[in-house]
């Protein structure tokens, strides 16, 4: 168990609506000064009792029939609200006295309820241990008895008026502390030290006047210096990526500050998030070619800069033709084995391939156990807010850009993932990825946008950049048929982008069905463009079929009919 000093009181309360670790409750000290320290660590443990809000009202309540203690005199000036300032330093505190690591961030916290409005807390300083100090100040308006409720873990330790009033080191859990001050009005300077655990990040101090009523103290109750800091206002801009139509830059201030981007000469808004050290901008681009960048920083006293302007250039975007995706088809759930690429008017899948959800929609890939990637572009004609969904069995990805937005890549049945985009009218990179695994199969991208229900994307708004083809006839690489779940399914391989036309000859029944008319040959196109392709016979008569079959690309041009007997 850590040290524990001040008056502490164990048992959390109900209107708190936060369970903690209860410590218990330690009563003493002199009634002539409320910021003498009250050594709880030598209080027995038989003496603790626990208490409830019904316990806490009551002793509120109570006439103790003691002179009410002198209040401690608060400062008319020297302080303006709005928060505390912070610094938070990597590593652990051996005890409040010792030296802070090295400094990860400074902001001004404008409450000092880190856990409730941080829901990031916990993973600051990427998961490791760290320490904070936060100066400032509380501002009373009226001369009462208050109480501090301090919530934290595990170590935390109180200074008002450079008096120390409570000390909770190394705890070793969540615990609640609270300390009785009777405050005059103004300004009263609180010190605050706190180290997390390796477990656990949480710091809560709450006030409560003589009306019982507990509230956070915020910035309308707490502020900080009206003197600014001695360092002159500075910042230095990193580049974290250039995209086709986003940038990404990390903006390092010297001080907690405000930061806005000046892009092209152009001042774009103010953050309207913490004043802080380190800023995450990423902006949107509505051109390629050479573009400008500075920041202008406000800190928490007006004092302003403005950075150097640095040049940075964004690439062309890709010259997508209209009409789809192209869709690169693999066997092996991890993109092993590439066994062909596709035109795909819109990913729209088994609809698009003879609602067979049981195969590899067309493609000559296994029916299970395969991966598909789609690339191309994506067509915005109207900005603004955009969602996207993307539904599969099995795993799914989604790119926008060159940023992985969303994903589910995990073994599922057909699942939606979606993702909400701010988006400016052109292309945008697109990339799209799936695997199968085992069953059936299913894919489906979509969107929702301004004057846009939720539809699958059509073709006209994905584009591809096809790859260069021979300008010769289409010719077959392979024909060969696979027998798979008791059907017949005839595969094929060629060397460029084409479709296939086929002519299946079934044979005559030996013993006719009355009910079924028997249709000699059978007339099978299949329109899409791809470098292979698929289609299942189904259960075949026992002397087997034959097929014709040929190539057609794009440019109308036919390959030579072959006959295939199958089986």
């Amino acid at each position: 168990m850590g040290r524990i000093r001040g008056m502490v009181g164990f048992g959390i309360p109900r209107w708190l609506g936060l369970v903690v670790l209860s410590m218990g409750l330690a009563c003493g000290g002199s009634s002539k000064t409320a910021t003498e320290p009250v050594d709880a660590s030598s209080t027995d443990s038989s003496e603790i009792e626990e208490t409830s809000v019904s316990d806490v009202q009551e002793v509120a309540g109570e006439d103790t029939s003691e002179p009410v203690p002198e209040a401690i005199p608060g400062l008319a000036q020297g302080y303006m609200p709005g928060g505390f300032l912070a610094t938070y330093h990597d590593g652990d505190l051996e005890t409040p006295d010792s030296e802070h690591g090295p400094e990860f961030m400074a902001r001004l916290e404008p409450e000092l309820s880190l856990t409730k409005t941080d829901d990031g807390f916990l993973g600051w300083n990427e998961g490791k241990v760290f320490s904070a100090h936060l100066q400032g100040a509380i501002q009373i308006a009226t001369e009462d008895t208050y109480t501090l409720t301090i919530m934290a873990a595990d170590s935390v330790r109180l200074k008002l008026h450079d008096e120390e009033i409570l000390s909770v080191w190394d705890y070793g859990d969540e615990f609640t502390a609270q300390v009785e001050l009777r405050l005059g009005v103004g300004w009263h300077p609180l010190d605050i030290v706190f180290a997390r655990d390796p477990y656990r990040a949480h710091l809560q101090i709450w006030i409560t006047g003589g009306d019982g009523v507990p509230v956070l103290l915020d910035g309308g109750r707490i502020g900080y210096t009206e003197v600014p800091l001695e360092e002159e206002p500075e910042m230095t801009i990193e580049t974290e990526y250039i995209r086709f139509k986003t940038a990404g830059f990390s903006v390092h201030t010297n001080i907690p500050a405000l930061v806005a981007p000046i892009l092209d000469g152009v001042e774009g808004p103010m953050g309207t998030g913490y004043f802080q050290t380190d800023h995450n901008n990423i902006l949107l681009l509505d051109s390629p070619g050479t573009h400008t960048l500075a920041y202008r920083m406000v800190d928490p006293w007006g004092r302003e800069h403005v950075s150097e302007t640095i040049e940075f250039e964004v690439p062309d975007i890709p010259d997508y033709q209209e009409g789809g995706l192209i869709g690169y088809y693999y066997e092996g759930q991890n993109f092993d084995t590439l066994r062909g690429y596709r035109l795909d008017s819109k990913i729209q899948f088994p609809d698009m391939a003879d609602n067979d959800s049981a195969g590899g929609f067309q493609m000559n890939i296994p029916h299970n156990v395969f991966s598909i990637r789609w690339e191309g572009g994506l067509k915005i004609e109207e900005a603004g807010f955009y969602t996207l969904y993307l539904g599969t069995d099995d795993g799914q990805r989604l790119y926008l850009d060159g940023e992985l937005v969303v994903h589910n890549w995990t073994a599922h049945g057909t699942q939606y993932v979606d993702v909400t985009v701010e988006l400016l009218p052109g292309w945008y990179p697109l990339k799209v990825e799936m695997y199968e695994a085992w069953g059936a199969a299913t894919a489906y991208l979509e969107w929702a946008g301004p004057n846009i229900p939720r539809e699958v994307i059509p073709s006209e708004n994905l584009g591809r950049v096809v790859p260069e083809q021979d300008s010769g006839v289409p010719e077959f690489e392979d024909v060969y048929s696979v027998l798979s779940g008791g059907v017949q399914i005839l595969y094929w391989t060629n060397n460029k982008l084409a479709g296939a036309e086929m002519v299946i000859h079934w044979p005559e029944p030996e013993e006719p069905d009355p009910e079924m008319e028997w249709v000699p040959e059978e007339a099978v196109s299949i329109d899409v463009l791809a470098t292979g392709g698929s289609y299942t016979l189904g259960v075949l008569p026992e002397q087997g079929v034959d097929v014709e079959i040929r190539l057609v690309d794009g440019q109308g041009q036919a390959g030579a009919w072959q006959t295939v007997h199958v089986p």
